[in-house]
């Protein structure tokens, strides 16, 4: 456990101006979600884990793409990288798409039924034959 103390600024609404408040901020090693969020004394709002697996646990399958999303962008953008939101969102969709997390390796996403990217792969070379792409509905 590392606790931190940090300055900031925050809105009071009693005297209707910005003012400097001392925060603390623990970081930990592992988490126990529910138990931390019961604590009287946190902040939900601005509760944080990098754990996707027991963001699923404790919310639902939505909150875990949007995690799994924000921990995907940070490590791929820490080098300074530019990461297009579509390309992204594609993976964490397909990841997250049948409601639980699925891997992107052999065991995962390739075991299943043809999946987007099958199809994306498929259309693009279809198209680029001259061939015309047909879909239902």
């Amino acid at each position: 456990m590392n606790p931190s103390a940090e300055a900031n600024r925050v809105y009071d609404e009693v005297t209707e101006q910005f003012v400097q408040k001392q925060e603390w901020t623990i970081e930990t090693s592992g988490s126990n979600l529910l138990d931390v969020m019961a604590n009287p004394y946190v902040d939900q709002e601005r509760l944080y884990t990098n754990d996707v697996t027991e963001v699923l646990s404790v919310f639902d399958i939505e909150a875990a793409r949007s995690a799994l999303y924000r921990e995907i962008h940070s490590v791929l953008t820490s080098t300074n990288g530019d990461v297009n939101y579509r390309h992204l969102s594609l993976l964490v969709d397909t990841m997250t798409n049948r409601g639980h997390m699925v891997s992107i390796n052999r065991h995962g996403i390739n075991k299943g039924p043809s999946g987007e990217v099958v199809l994306l792969r498929t259309d693009r070379h279809h198209a680029a034959e001259g061939g015309h792409v047909l879909r239902d509905g």
